[in-house]
């Protein structure tokens, strides 16, 4: 590596890769030492001394893939659990240390990898190593960590369900695969995810077998090797689970979905197709060729939507890549008035596009743009580390990744744009149109037929077991004062009240029993609250009445968690003609 100092020059960035001849851009990438330990993990270790510190990343071959179906996110959360709680240390304490030690930690996982990261002053980085290596092998997984970090996840995610881009997201995903690749993740399966799914999850996948382990940092290569061994050699060999059941595309269904959002005064609109895996031949000659179509700011869609339509401020395309699968995806957003324009605009480039292919200058500008994008990644000894650790658990070598940039650059315009012509297929996309469907007028015409969802419906619905939810409580009311028992299915609450003994001048009884049937405005699954009417029947040994009502609940989640209050009036009809005729009713429950 060359000497750095923390803040790169410009010029320091150009002499990170190696230019032998004007067509052939390599990475300079340091001198590693490779050490495969007795359970199969890999190290690959090098020194850099330009600055004082380790970058450190643990990649494990196991990611969402192996994701139960209706525990969407485990590989995520188990990861984020890891490094909050080792023996002796829970997450407060540990991150407290790794402070002290001028240290960071982060975990996460893709679609196919589990990934660790480690950032740390050379002078403390075995002590942080230790933490990492700890947190990885042996987590306690604190009920109290995991609580915070499911909490902190569905806050999020909860606001994400609002957004627009996040929505056209997971409906594009569910038009393509019939088992989605890492989405939906529901706030309901984040929920279910219990700690022994965790800790069954980690003993499972987290193995030594083919892990590999990235470090670049100031210090003696050969003495890191030996803490590494230390750390990790002794991590039991485990048996390797079978592959998980592939993703698989959708032989038929809707192509085009209006997702609707009451109020929105632009529509997101999104468009995709089967794309490049991570591994596909062709890769280095669509990136290219997607680089000229949607991949930078002067890109065709770019230049057609924004610069001479004036119909966004931003439009791209790109391909998302995962080990097995790859999705191409356009993307842009535009005022309500101008979505028939924009799809119309967006169908005429890929088209022409698809049919000519790309320009000499746009294969240059290309080229250069994926260049640049290089020289950004490898900025820091970070996004080096980071960079490499992708390349080699995708199952690249150090040289491929070295060679990288001339790949791109060897890449001809017949290439390119034989890669477009193999590859796009416009009238072979999936449409999501978030958008009011009251405020886009005729704006889907030119895609035909289109189906029309609600924006909090849920993907995969269930049956009607799955959305019905049990609720306790109390209910404090005219008649009955007691505890209550309830079945709340979207628009439908059947309870039952127990009401305790009373003895007064009106009301004299051992014990009542209400019946209640609401039926509500609002979908319980789509609303935080609803006005209702239904009706209360009393029974006890000398009371029988009926009351109609008219109320108003705030269903689950409408008080930030699975509690509920509601809160009625109405009329009450008794056997007996001296009992109050007003009717009135609160209630708080907690539905499961």
């Amino acid at each position: 590596m060359i000497t750095r100092s923390l803040g790169l020059s410009i010029v320091s960035l150009f002499f990170l890769v190696t230019l032998p001849t004007a067509s052939a851009t390599e990475i300079n990438l340091p001198s590693f030492q490779t050490v495969e330990l007795a359970n199969g993990m890999k190290l690959y270790v090098a020194e850099d001394h330009s600055i004082p510190i380790v970058t450190l990343n643990v990649v494990i071959p196991y990611g969402h893939e192996y994701d139960p179906s209706e525990k969407k996110g485990l590989a995520y959360i188990t990861a984020q659990a890891c490094g909050n709680g080792i023996p002796g240390m829970d997450g407060t304490q540990i991150w407290l240390e790794l402070q002290r030690l001028g240290a960071s930690t982060a975990g996460w996982a893709t679609y196919d990898h589990t990934f660790f990261s480690m950032t740390s002053l050379s002078s403390n980085w075995v002590a942080a190593l230790d933490m990492l290596a700890r947190g990885i092998r042996t987590p306690t997984f604190p009920k109290k960590d995991i609580s915070r970090i499911r909490s902190q996840w569905i806050s999020g995610k909860r606001e994400q369900e609002e957004q627009p881009a996040s929505l056209a997201h997971t409906h594009l995903y569910d038009l393509l695969y019939e088992g989605p690749l890492d989405w939906p993740w529901t706030v309901e399966g984040y929920r279910s995810i219990s700690r022994d799914d965790i800790v069954d999850f980690h003993r499972r996948y987290y193995l030594p077998n083919r892990a590999i382990l990235v470090t670049i940092g100031h210090f003696n290569a050969k003495e890191a090797i030996e803490v590494l061994r230390k750390a990790f050699e002794d991590w039991p060999r485990g048996q390797e689970p079978p592959q998980a059941t592939p993703s698989r595309l959708r032989p038929e269904g809707p192509r085009v979905r209006l997702v609707h959002k009451p109020d929105l005064t632009q529509a997101t609109i999104r468009c995709a197709q089967p794309g490049l895996s991570l591994v596909d031949p062709d890769r280095f000659a669509f990136r290219v060729a997607n680089t000229g179509l949607g991949g930078h700011f002067c890109s065709r869609l770019m230049t057609k939507l924004r610069s001479e339509g004036g119909k966004t401020y931003d439009a791209s395309s790109w391909n998302a890549s995962q080990l097995h699968y790859g999705q191409f995806t356009i993307g842009t957003f535009t005022r309500n008035a101008e979505l028939g324009a924009a799809i119309d605009t967006i169908r005429s480039v890929v088209e022409e596009y698809e049919r000519s292919g790309m320009t000499q200058d746009e294969i240059e500008t290309a080229r250069s743009v994926l260049l640049g994008s290089f020289l950004i990644d490898l900025e820091t000894p970070q996004q080096l580390a980071g960079g490499v650790a992708n390349a080699l658990s995708s199952g690249f070598s150090l040289e491929d990744y070295r060679a990288a940039p001339s790949r791109y650059e060897a890449v001809t315009l017949d290439e390119a744009n034989q890669a477009v012509a193999n590859r796009i297929s416009p009238d072979g996309m999936v449409w999501v149109i978030v958008a009011d469907k009251d405020k886009i007028g005729s704006g889907l015409k030119s895609l035909g037929d289109f189906e029309t969802v609600y924006y909090k419906e849920p993907l995969n619905p269930g049956n009607f077991l799955t959305r019905t939810r049990l609720g306790l409580g109390v209910t404090w009311n005219a008649a009955a004062r007691g505890v209550r028992a309830s079945l709340l299915h979207r628009w439908i609450d059947l309870s039952g009240v127990y009401g305790f003994a009373r003895h007064s001048k009106r009301w004299d009884y051992d014990a009542a029993g209400q019946v209640t049937l609401d039926l509500h405005r609002s979908n319980s699954e789509y609303s935080t609250g609803s006005i209702y009417v239904g009706a209360t029947g009393t029974f006890a040994e000398n009371l029988r009445g009926a009351s109609p009502h008219v109320g108003f609940r705030l269903f689950p989640y409408g008080l930030g968690g699975h509690f509920s209050f509601s809160a009625e009036l109405g009329v009450s009809f008794w056997e007996k003609g001296d009992l109050p005729q007003f009717h009135w009713s609160v209630g708080f429950d907690r539905f499961f």
